[in-house]
């Protein structure tokens, strides 16, 4: 199975699309340790970065060593899914990403059958040599509609959301998510429940929660990156086992 490596940023919307912002952004990236950052193909509401800027961002982040990757949300379990996935794939191939993240929430409760469309409309177009992941609520019990099955596959690995919870919620949690996923892929919070959360308190969030057992962590979310969180994420970066290839 493919996965990320090490430490990771969900990317959002871009606030510059320059050479100079692109820079920056890679130098920012390098200096917190990140191993790869998952650019937005869509958002919730629709929003799709354009094509342009994942090319060029994409590109930069690779040469820097950086693997970029592409995530979505499928804000709707009415529409066609296969329009998810090809505004997926587009966004994919603009980046030269490693493999696709899906972000399947709440739209998608109690919808297993366009759960399942998206799933292998993904698939379908995805190389076996690249990765995916699926994301969603931490803690699975508390959210039983949630098509869990259709994403439990031998191809995808599995990304709880750990935003609002501590280390010991955190450490309960993954074995839910062992029952589906062979390999997990946390998606941790940089604001830990306040955007005001220092670098220490992320340190002992990391700490408590043996962050290193996994192949790769996801930040939630680039835009919430300082400086001493970066000095801690750098820190815990060379404690990642090696990339499986």
């Amino acid at each position: 199975m493919i996965t990320p490596h090490g430490i990771g940023f969900y990317h959002r919307r871009f606030a510059g699309t320059g050479p100079t912002d692109i820079r920056k952004a890679v130098q920012a990236a390098k200096d917190a340790g990140a191993g790869w950052i998952a650019f937005m193909a869509e958002a919730m509401d629709g929003f799709r970065n354009p094509l342009g800027r994942l090319e060029a961002w994409g590109a930069a982040f690779r040469e820097a060593g950086i693997e970029p990757w592409v995530w979505t949300f499928p804000g709707d379990a009415h529409t066609d899914q296969r329009r998810y996935a090809e505004t997926l794939r587009l966004a994919w191939l603009a980046t030269g990403a490693r493999g696709v993240i899906l972000d399947v929430e709440k739209p998608h409760k109690g919808h297993k059958e366009s759960a399942l469309k998206l799933r292998d409309a993904v698939l379908d177009f995805l190389p076996d040599n690249h990765g995916c992941g699926f994301s969603s609520f931490g803690l699975r019990s508390a959210h039983p509609s949630i098509p869990w099955d259709v994403f439990a596959h031998p191809r995808i690995f599995g990304s709880p959301q750990f935003y609002t919870v501590d280390s010991h919620t955190v450490n309960v949690a993954i074995n839910g998510w062992k029952t589906g996923h062979t390999e997990i892929v946390p998606s941790l919070p940089l604001f830990q429940k306040s955007r005001g959360a220092t670098g220490a308190q992320l340190d002992l969030y990391l700490a408590g929660m043996a962050a290193d057992r996994f192949p790769a962590i996801c930040m939630w979310s680039w835009p919430d990156l300082r400086k001493d969180h970066a000095k801690v994420l750098r820190k815990w970066s060379e404690r990642f086992p090696e990339a499986k290839r």
